[in-house]
């Protein structure tokens, strides 16, 4: 059995205060308690300590981030926000990465994926939708007005800042459902198509000019140009201008841009 650690630090103290040498030490302490109770540079250690005068008998504190962690206060930051990263939650703490892996595995914490949901409806609002689809569809059957319509396509152009979509959960613990988002993100552009085969690019200042092109081309192969439309057009590529709208800011301006038909 070792000896205790406190024991052999206060009698290297009573030798150091009776005068003897690290050596005189050593051979008396491990005399009296057996070999190897006491090694030489653990007592040189100990008496250029108590040299120094600080003659405490506890451990110097360390400097530096600590090797333990509370888990019940960890458990609580993770429960505050589960996306948090390791790096994020271990600077709050004051630990290491690889201590605040470690806890969390004590913790039965993982990483899980969210689950993509749709839109969370009340039944009020799901009641409201069903009511006005089914008075629109009344309505288109007397006058027809689905074809006034200027219909957008935006959806490929959106600006989608992703945020994190996984979250610290218990191993035990199913996947979150998390709604999906709302068109509210910022647009690069907008493309309308009207009832006359026109094409609007709406915000088009974000675009060079090679966008703009490449746009209008494939609204044209698309069919939606009347010019394509035209079975006795010569079936050779040919270099015609379209007008096209661009609205920019409060004011629109028509632009001639020359397309390959």
């Amino acid at each position: 059995m070792g000896m205790d650690e406190k024991l052999r630090r206060a009698i290297l103290l009573y030798e150091f205060k009776s005068r003897r040498s690290i050596r005189e030490a050593v051979r008396n302490i491990n005399a009296a308690f057996g070999p190897g109770s006491v090694s030489k540079s653990t007592a040189g250690y100990w008496f250029r300590r108590f040299a120094s005068g600080c003659e405490s008998l506890e451990d110097s504190p360390r400097t530096g981030r600590p090797s333990s962690i509370d888990n019940q206060a960890l458990k609580e930051l993770v429960e505050s926000d589960p996306t948090q990263t390791q790096d994020e939650m271990a600077l709050k703490l004051g630990v290491s990465r690889q201590t605040m892996c470690a806890h969390l595995k004590q913790l039965g914490k993982v990483k899980k994926l969210d689950k993509w949901a749709p839109h969370e409806l009340s039944d009020q609002q799901m009641f409201r939708r069903l009511e006005v689809c089914s008075s629109l569809l009344r309505r288109n059957e007397t006058d027809p007005f689905l074809d006034r319509i200027v219909t957008v396509g935006e959806k490929w152009v959106l600006y989608d800042n992703r945020q994190r979509s996984w979250r610290w959960l218990d191993s035990d613990e199913p996947p979150r459902s998390l709604p999906s988002r709302l068109c509210t993100c910022e647009r690069q552009c907008s493309l309308f198509f009207g009832p006359t085969s026109a094409l609007f690019i709406s915000n088009s200042s974000k675009l060079d000019n090679r966008s703009r092109l490449t746009i209008i081309a494939i609204w044209s192969a698309c069919g939606q140009n009347p010019e394509s439309r035209n079975p006795d057009r010569s079936k050779s590529r040919q270099s015609k201008s379209r007008k096209v709208e661009i609205p920019h800011g409060s004011k629109s301006r028509r632009v001639e841009i020359p397309i390959f038909l």
